[in-house]
């Protein structure tokens, strides 16, 4: 199948990276449609102005909150308000039949397999007929995803892993999965170079793909070596950052940017997929960080 232009798409979750995402595309030119799910009701501020749960200055509060985060960035996410300009902004309950109308949609939900599933059984009857679907997923298993999608979308879906910030990051991960068509993913990577200004990698459908797999393992393996050996947090930052080309937050200032409750569940979802590496005693974060999580 021959990918077709894109000049409007949707981003399916107004989290930080799901807002920033669309603020990249409409960096390039591509109008985008921001969307996330309607509160369940409403909060004490709103009940105090009268507001119920299907006024739409509640109904949109989730994905505002996204969107205005995504414009007040630093550093920004914007180019400029002309970009601000093309994103429109909707919720999952009541806006999917304006799928339809644009050319790719970016799934930008929470990492959990289920979640994610759950949201590509809803927006499948939505889709237009050469619509490509994408998830921004750092390693969850495509052929998984996949599952959730009838069969004549399956040839339309591959993973599109941006980084954060993505204004910033020039990386961008494709995977495909197991049906999904080589001559669409082929066509969109040359737009991702060419519009979105991607360094593409595509790679195959393992355990975080490649970026994850490497990158995480480095940091739980220093974090080992630096309880093996005595090593200082000084010490392990000093000497995995600029010193090897690595960015200035390196080893243990990455992990608290990240999270270490995230990095902990990326961490055990690789392990748990990968029963065989020789490595596997070093895939799951060390005791340390386990108590530093549980403690909050």
């Amino acid at each position: 199948m021959e990918s077709k232009p894109i000049e409007r798409a949707a981003v399916i979750g107004a989290g930080v990276m799901g807002a920033a995402i669309a603020a990249h595309l409409a960096n390039a030119g591509i109008r985008t449609l921001l969307l996330d799910r309607q509160p369940t009701e409403p909060s004490e501020d709103e009940r105090a102005r009268g507001w119920g749960v299907d006024d739409p200055r509640v109904a949109t509060r989730i994905v505002r909150q996204g969107f205005d985060a995504a414009v007040r960035a630093k550093p920004a996410a914007f180019f400029d308000r002309r970009a601000v300009e093309l994103v429109s902004l909707g919720t999952i309950d009541q806006d999917l039949d304006r799928l339809e109308e644009v050319d790719w949609v970016v799934e930008a939900v929470i990492e959990d397999l289920s979640i994610k599933q759950d949201v590509l059984v809803r927006i499948a009857p939505y889709l237009g007929l050469r619509t490509i679907l994408t998830t921004n997923t750092s390693g969850l298993s495509i052929g998984q995803l996949s599952e959730a999608l009838p069969a004549g979308v399956r040839p339309r879906f591959f993973a599109t892993h941006f980084f954060n910030p993505p204004r910033y990051l020039e990386l961008m991960e494709i995977v495909g999965g197991p049906e999904s068509d080589p001559e669409l993913i082929a066509g969109f990577r040359r737009f991702a170079e060419e519009r979105l200004g991607k360094g593409v990698v595509v790679a195959k459908d393992t355990p975080n793909f490649i970026a994850n797999r490497l990158g995480v393992f480095a940091l739980l393996d220093a974090m080992y070596r630096m309880l093996d050996t005595g090593l200082t947090v000084a010490d392990v930052d000093a000497l995995t950052g600029p010193l090897i080309g690595r960015p200035k937050s390196a080893t243990l200032r990455t992990a608290d940017v990240v999270g270490l409750d995230t990095l902990s569940y990326v961490a055990n979802g690789m392990a748990d997929r990968l029963d065989d590496d020789p490595d596997q005693d070093r895939l799951r974060p060390p005791p340390l960080v386990r108590q530093l999580v549980e403690a909050g």
